[in-house]
């Protein structure tokens, strides 16, 4: 990755959702998967609230790795 921080999510996982979402190669912790999913649930009661359909697993998923991945500040997605 020639110094860069890289993230990336994969799909579909092996054995934990923890997979999908990585920089450089490092799984994100199980702790910091779930503080995600929490946030992103809020933003789908409220999108369910005003009557929209909900988003898929996939579509929650990418918007938890999307978040990781501007909080941990990585170089290239």
């Amino acid at each position: 990755t020639s110094g860069l921080r890289v993230g990336r999510f994969t799909s579909p996982h092996l054995q934990s959702y923890t997979e999908r979402i990585q920089i450089n190669d490092g799984n994100i912790t199980e702790e910091a998967f779930g503080n995600l999913i929490s946030r992103v649930k809020v933003a789908v009661d409220t999108i369910i609230t005003n009557g929209i359909e909900a988003p898929t697993q996939f579509e929650i998923l990418t918007a938890a790795a999307f978040l990781f991945f501007k909080e941990q500040d990585v170089d290239s997605q």
